[in-house]
C-alpha cells in the first residue's frame, strides 16, 4: 500500500516544480552576485538551490526559507516522472523480495532442525544411543537464558504465541507420556472428530519419546497415537516439567518399564541410567499460549477463534513429581483449567509429595476434589475448576487410568 501511494504521487498530473517570477528572480541574482563579490569562490544557499531547481527539497518549505514563487504552469518532465517510477518499482521488488529470502531462509532452518532431530532418533525402535534432545552438551548454552524455551516446544509461533492448527475446538494437556502416550492416544480415538482436539505432551525419557515419535508401540498393537497425527495435532516435548523453568535435572530412567522412571530417585526399582534433562514449567508454557480475554460465562468450547478459553484437562503421572509441576504453574490452573488429573497415591520414590500434601494444595486452588469412581468416563481422581463448574459437561474428562 504504501509502495503504492508512492508511486500515484510520483506519477500524478497535479505536481509542480517551482519557478520563480522575474522580479524575484533579478532581486535574487542581484543579491547572489554581491555575496559572491564579497565572498569569492563560496556559493549562497540560495544559488545553489538555483541551480539543481531544488527538486528534492518540499514546495512548501522552499517558499518559506527562500521567499521564491511557484509558477503553476510547469510540470514535471516526462523523463523525471519516468525516473521517480522506476525506482518505487525497483525499490518494492527488492524489499519483497528480501522479504522472500528471509522466510524461505526461517523455514529451511526448521525443516534442518526437524530434520536433525529425526535423523537423531534413529530408524529403528531400539535403545538410542544418545539423547538427541536432553544431552548435556545441547542444553547447557541455552539453560540459562529465557529464549531457550521456545526450544524446547516443537511448534510453530505466531506473534510470540503458539499457532494453534486450524479447526481447533479442545485443548488438553498431558505430562508423563509413558511409552506410548495412552491417555493422548485415547483422547484422539475416543472424540468424534480428532481434527478439532490438539493435545501438547511432555515427556522427559528419550526412550520413550522416540517409541512415541517413530510409532514403536503401534507396530506391536499397544494403544498409541497415530503417526499422521504427530506434529500435526499432537505436540510431543522431550523436556521435564517442575516448579522452575529452564535449567538441568538428573532423570532416573528405570529398566524394563519406563513408566517408572522419575525426577525423584527410585528406591523400589532398578535404575538403568542417570541423564540430565531440561527442566521447564507450565508457567512459561501457558504465557505461549493464545488466550481470550474473557473467560466464557456459559457452555462453549474451549477455544475459539483461534484463541484459547480454558483447557479441557491436564493429565499428570510423573512419579511422585506432580506437586512441584502443580506448583509451577502458578495462577494459571485456577484460572484456565477445568479438569486436573494427577497421580495422588505414589510410592517407591525419595522425596516424593504426599497423598493428602497434593490433594491439599489443589483444593486450594478452587479445585473441588472427586474421588475415583464418581465419574463413569474416568476411573482415577479428578479435580474440578469450580469456577468452571458449568462446563463439566463440555470440557471432556476421558482418562485411561494411572
Amino acid at each position: 500500500m504504501l509502495c503504492a501511494a508512492m508511486m500515484s504521487y510520483g506519477t500524478g498530473q497535479t505536481r509542480r516544480r517551482p519557478k520563480w517570477s522575474p522580479r524575484s528572480r533579478r532581486d535574487e541574482e542581484t543579491e547572489d552576485r554581491k555575496q559572491h563579490t564579497e565572498h569569492p569562490g563560496r556559493r549562497t544557499e540560495k544559488s545553489v538551490l538555483h541551480t539543481h531547481f531544488l527538486q528534492y527539497l518540499d514546495r512548501e518549505e522552499i517558499e518559506q526559507n527562500t521567499g521564491f514563487k511557484r509558477h503553476e504552469n510547469v510540470r514535471v518532465p516526462v523523463r523525471m516522472k519516468f525516473s521517480m517510477k522506476f525506482r518505487l518499482v525497483a525499490g518494492c521488488l527488492l524489499g519483497s523480495l528480501g522479504s522472500l529470502v528471509l522466510l524461505a531462509f526461517a523455514s529451511a532452518r526448521g525443516l534442518l532442525v526437524t530434520e536433525s532431530y529425526s535423523d537423531s532418533l534413529g530408524s529403528s525402535c531400539e535403545e538410542p544411543k544418545s539423547d538427541p534432545l536432553v544431552g548435556a552438551e545441547r542444553i547447557k548454552d541455552i539453560s540459562l537464558t529465557r529464549h531457550a524455551t521456545r526450544a524446547l516446544l516443537p511448534v510453530h509461533l505466531r506473534r510470540g504465541k503458539i499457532a494453534l492448527p486450524r479447526n481447533t475446538r479442545r485443548v488438553k494437556i498431558s505430562i508423563g507420556e509413558s511409552y506410548n502416550a495412552p491417555n493422548s492416544a485415547l483422547w484422539f480415538s475416543s472424540t468424534s472428530d480428532p481434527d478439532q482436539l490438539t493435545v501438547f505432551a511432555f515427556e522427559p525419557n528419550p526412550t520413550s519419546c522416540k517409541n512415541i515419535l517413530k510409532g514403536c508401540a503401534c507396530s506391536t498393537g499397544d494403544l498409541c497415537v497415530p503417526l499422521d497425527l504427530v506434529g500435526k495435532r499432537y505436540f510431543l516435548s522431550c523436556v521435564a516439567m517442575g516448579s522452575s523453568s529452564l535449567h538441568l535435572q538428573t532423570f532416573y530412567a528405570t529398566a524394563g518399564d519406563p513408566g517408572t522412571s522419575s525426577l525423584h530417585k527410585p528406591v523400589k526399582f532398578d535404575v538403568q541410567n542417570e541423564i540430565q534433562v531440561p527442566v521447564w514449567n507450565l508457567h512459561d508454557f501457558f504465557t505461549l499460549l493464545p488466550w481470550s480475554v474473557s473467560v466464557p460465562k456459559s457452555e462453549s468450547l474451549g477455544v475459539q477463534g483461534g484463541r484459547v478459553q480454558y483447557i479441557d484437562m491436564l493429565k499428570i503421572d510423573a512419579q511422585g513429581h506432580d506437586l512441584e509441576i502443580i506448583k509451577g504453574a502458578r495462577h494459571w490452573l485456577s484460572e484456565r483449567v477445568v479438569w486436573i488429573q494427577p497421580e495422588l497415591v505414589v510410592t517407591g520414590y525419595a522425596n516424593q509429595h504426599g497423598e493428602h500434601e497434593l490433594r491439599d494444595f489443589i483444593t486450594s486452588l478452587g479445585f473441588t476434589y472427586l474421588p475415583r469412581g464418581l465419574n463413569h468416563d474416568c476411573p482415577d481422581d479428578l479435580f474440578l475448576n469450580m469456577r468452571f463448574r458449568h462446563m463439566r459437561h463440555v470440557a471432556q474428562v476421558l482418562c485411561q487410568g494411572l
